[in-house]
């Protein structure tokens, strides 16, 4: 077991993906240049290959407010919602996306948690790396 509580089985590759890692925001993803679903696709296309197998798979759970808190003052996640509904206008230059009209609920569920969960993917990793 690592230390985020992960059981590893030494058997696998030390691979880590969830589906919560993928943007999708009623198609407002879409005016960002970078593809926010790619992760989905790599995941479907190494098992459709047969170069891994749903088995080999870690998910992390989305890192929390108080780890985020370690690395971000309380000012900056005030505005981006773990202390309060985010600021959609204070997201924007961050996302680099227009989401100023778009609900803060709905910011939070399809933009903002999709990146602590790849955070704790992340967290996951570089903990799976420093035992190769």
């Amino acid at each position: 077991m690592n230390a985020k509580g992960f059981r590893v089985n030494e058997e696998k590759l030390p691979i880590v993906y969830s589906n919560g890692y993928n943007i999708t925001a009623c198609g407002i993803e879409k005016l960002h240049p970078f593809d926010s679903t790619k992760y989905k696709r790599v995941y479907e296309d190494l098992i459709s290959d047969g170069t891994i197998n749903p088995s080999q798979i870690t998910e992390p759970k989305p890192v929390s407010c108080s780890e985020l808190l370690k690395t971000h003052s309380i000012g900056y996640l005030a505005k981006i919602h773990c202390l309060n509904p985010c600021s959609p206008c204070f997201l924007t230059p961050i996302l680099e996306v227009p989401v100023c009209l778009i609900p803060s609920c709905i910011i939070e569920w399809r933009v903002l948690r999709p990146m602590r969960h790849a955070c704790g993917g992340t967290i996951v990793s570089c903990s799976f790396s420093s035992k190769i």
